[in-house]
């Protein structure tokens, strides 16, 4: 019998979304309309991409699941907060969960948040019911598995691991995230590398892996290809950023910038400084090299405008009201 048409979205926000809307009835996500009260989002949606594997499990599919927690707006079922609010007690003293973050669980210094850990574990659960899913499918070994953030944590209510500043940025705190990348029989279990690469990587990648020929449009990203299977970096090549941030009210963050090697020059738009860092030798980007290195700065700001002017970048976007 020939396949039902898939829907070629399940869930996606129609309002916005980020102050938060975790439980059943979902205002902002008109198409999800059936649930139960007191049912998560985050549980939901991975509900649905099993659900989504089971009934597909016998052709190709893509998956392409985009969990809406964390933002920076935090809540989770109760049951998991008062795990971590537990866990919390027993490192720092009784009552100190309670006196950190009881009223103020998004504004909190703290970094040990348990409302983020709760968020963090539902995620958790949720690619892990993905991954048997796959196994009790029968098409694990013939599925590749990609798992990565699309922007550091909200700066102040995530903890980024001593990187600079947080989303919105173009600061590591803001761009650098783990990623992992499951491919059975191709990809060796624990292999870690050190090369960056960028989400702009996946199409070229996938498109290859899966024998189809390449995007008509030419594609801003590399082939991982020989990184995944061979260990090999793909080419030597610049990475680059683009945050006019014309949507919010962050002027101070409107910027680009490039890294080429550990070398990382960021452009900020509404005062015209640059910032140069070794990003080999100072991760958390707190030396300014820029007024040493002119001539590396240069070799990146021509490296930078030329890349603005092929993806037809606008530095001179309307800065927001």
């Amino acid at each position: 019998a020939p396949y039902k048409k898939e829907p070629g979205v399940i869930a996606s926000e129609t309002k916005y979304i980020a102050d938060g809307d975790y439980f059943f009835p979902y205002d902002k996500i008109a198409t999800l309309t059936k649930g139960t009260p007191g049912e998560y989002l985050t549980d939901r949606e991975s509900a649905e991409a099993v659900d989504y594997i089971k009934r597909n499990s016998g052709r190709p599919f893509f998956l392409y699941l985009s969990y809406y927690a964390v933002h920076t707006r935090l809540d989770a079922p109760d049951s998991v907060v008062a795990r971590f609010s537990e866990k919390f007690d027993r490192k720092y003293g009784a009552g100190q969960a309670a006196r950190y973050f009881s009223g103020k669980r998004h504004q909190s210094p703290h970094l040990d948040n348990p409302w983020l850990a709760a968020m963090l574990s539902r995620i958790d659960a949720g690619v892990g019911a993905v991954m048997r899913a796959l196994d009790s499918a029968g098409v694990a070994r013939n599925t590749i598995v990609v798992f990565f953030s699309d922007n550091g944590g909200a700066h102040g209510v995530a903890n980024n691991g001593g990187l600079r500043a947080g989303k919105s940025w173009l600061y590591e705190g803001g761009i650098r995230e783990p990623l992992v990348i499951r491919w059975p029989g191709r990809v060796r279990p624990g292999t870690v590398t050190d090369v960056p690469v960028s989400s702009v990587d996946f199409l070229p990648t996938l498109l290859d892996i899966a024998g189809l020929p390449p995007s008509p449009q030419p594609a801003d990203g590399a082939d991982l290809r020989p990184l995944l299977e061979k260990g090999r970096d793909p080419r030597a090549r610049a990475l680059y950023w683009y945050y006019p941030s014309v949507t919010a009210g962050w002027k101070n963050r409107m910027a680009a910038a490039v890294r080429l090697g550990d070398l990382k020059l960021i452009h900020f738009f509404t005062d015209g400084r640059d910032e140069l860092y070794d990003l080999r030798t100072d991760p958390a980007e707190k030396v300014n090299l820029a007024g040493k290195k002119p001539r590396t700065v240069r070799d990146l700001t021509r490296r930078l405008t030329a890349w603005e002017t092929a993806v037809d970048a606008h530095r001179n976007d309307p800065p927001p009201q």
